[in-house]
């Protein structure tokens, strides 16, 4: 079959279609890696100028997008288009990513706004494990830099409202931390956080809509039937890794994790039902919490109103060992 051809055919598939695709041979984890570089690059393209050098600096400063953007990247089915990127980057990163945007994309800064971190942010807090935002502009477009409070630029991401932005790229990889449900268009969401009174007015709401108007699904708990295997079986509580109860971190059995440089074919897509070990999280940094919330009422013992916690770890093994220093 004609390379161009099977380009086309292949560009159909899922995200966990094409991780396992992938795996068959060396010529397909390069077509799969053009793919998804090509995909990551034409989306980077409507913001930046240059996207190949955005993922250097990335690459350099430890930096991960989030938001819409990396669910646009995750969520192959999808028609939206996103309307700005969020940068996620460490303490010593921020700078740089800046920096770079400012100096080689002609951003302007139009705001920055500090976290007040003397007063605490609770469990359901918008800032959690936020110190900073900074809002840049050029040519009508906007990004965000997210500082995070430590190293890790994922440490935020546990703390966001809903499943399904649980997400995030790197300069050399895509990982989403339910993608079950995620590529399925579904999202389980944590009331508190999403009416949480540290949410910026009037966007509680709007952003319920906002994905709502964009077809995804909503839920305050798993539901009988929403983590299904590929063989169409229902996955029980005890299999499950929507349980609210259950700790979970980026690069466990449950994650989809993809090296799109194809320097590396291991991927863990335990949600899909194909790999079951843990998978190397970006940078050697990762971070463990419980989603916390309703019960499913699906034979889970844990306790009715688990807390969330968002632990910095470091994985030591990337085999099948991974090992927590809190």
């Amino acid at each position: 079959m004609p390379n161009e051809m099977l380009h086309r055919i292949v560009e159909q598939l899922s995200l966990a279609d094409l991780a396992t695709w992938r795996m068959v041979s060396a010529s397909n984890c390069r077509i799969v890696a053009d793919i998804l570089n090509t995909d990551i690059n034409h989306n980077l393209s409507r913001f930046v100028q240059h996207p190949s050098g955005v993922r250097d600096v990335m690459r350099d400063a430890r930096a991960v997008i989030s938001g819409s953007f990396a669910l646009k990247i995750i969520d192959r089915q999808s028609t939206f288009t996103p309307n700005d990127v969020n940068f996620y980057v460490g303490k010593s990163g921020h700078g740089a990513i800046v920096k770079y945007l400012i100096e080689e994309e002609g951003y302007v800064t139009t705001e920055t706004i500090d976290v007040d971190l003397a007063v605490g942010c609770g469990l359901y807090n918008f800032c959690g494990s936020i110190a900073s935002v900074t809002k840049l502009q050029a040519r009508g477009k906007n990004i965000d830099v997210i500082c995070s409070t430590d190293e890790s630029p994922t440490t935020p991401l546990p703390y966001f409202w809903t499943t399904l932005v649980m997400n995030f790229i790197t300069a050399d990889s895509i990982c989403s931390a339910y993608p079950a449900i995620t590529i399925r268009g579904r999202g389980l969401m944590h009331q508190k956080r999403l009416l949480d009174p540290s949410l910026p007015e009037g966007s509680r709401i709007l952003c319920l809509e906002k994905y709502q108007e964009r077809g995804y699904q909503f839920r305050v708990a798993p539901l009988h039937g929403w983590d299904v295997r590929r063989d169409g079986a229902t996955r029980t509580c005890a299999q499950s890794w929507q349980c609210p109860c259950r700790n979970c971190f980026f690069g466990d059995a449950g994650c989809l994790m993809l090296n799109v440089a194809c320097r590396d074919k291991a991927v863990s897509i335990g949600h899909q039902g194909h790999l079951n070990s843990p998978s190397t999280p970006p940078y050697g940094l990762t971070n463990m919490w419980r989603l916390g919330g309703a019960r499913c009422g699906y034979g889970c013992n844990g306790e009715e109103e688990p807390e969330v916690e968002t632990t910095m770890v470091i994985v030591t093994s990337v085999a099948h060992h991974v090992h927590f220093v809190e």
